[in-house]
């Protein structure tokens, strides 16, 4: 729900811009919008890539790999692990690439609306791939001591969801705010 209010956010200052907040798009605009074709994008290529080596391990779990049965047909536990290593590394590149812009931005959190609701969705959204990587982290640690049966692994598939929802808010906010904002600019 807060993602739903920020982006509302975000829409009214953007198609009904007022007098008391500032214009839309920002005055004296050169240079503060960042290009979408840039660093979001590849943070967008990586999220994407993560949301693939999680659906992996989503198949490794519906393959139920922690029962240590080998066979040539069904991945093993260490192709679930591995799956969850690239999944932790895209997420945390992805972090690491989100600061950089964040370094290298012209604009900040008290300069304008827009860049008040830019930096509020994309730090909420941060803030969750945090806590993402913190749940992906977790059930990785409970793959490695065999703590999942057939029958009891509701955290590592919620851990597994959460983050494709994160990989769902991340679409959002690169096609409307990174996107639709850059094209709206110009």
């Amino acid at each position: 729900m807060f993602f739903f209010g920020f982006f509302w956010s975000y829409f009214h200052n953007c198609l009904n811009p007022s007098v008391f907040v500032g214009t839309w798009p920002p005055y004296l605009f050169n240079g503060i919008v960042v290009d979408p074709f840039g660093l979001p994008l590849l943070n967008t290529v990586l999220l994407l890539s993560s949301g693939v080596s999680v659906t992996f391990c989503h198949y490794c779990v519906l393959s139920n790999v922690y029962l240590e049965l080998w066979s040539p047909t069904r991945p093993s536990r260490t192709h679930l692990q591995w799956g969850y290593y690239f999944t932790l590394f895209y997420g945390i590149l992805f972090l690491s690439f989100q600061i950089s812009e964040y370094i290298s931005s012209y604009i900040s959190i008290n300069s304008t609306v827009y860049g008040s609701v830019f930096f509020l969705l994309t730090g909420f959204h941060g803030f969750h791939v945090v806590l993402g990587l913190i749940l992906l982290s977790v059930s990785l640690l409970r793959v490695d001591y065999t703590m999942f049966s057939d029958f009891q692994h509701l955290g590592l598939e919620c851990s597994i969801w959460y983050w494709h929802f994160v990989d769902v808010v991340w679409l959002f906010l690169y096609f409307f705010v990174y996107w639709y904002g850059y094209y709206i600019a110009w």
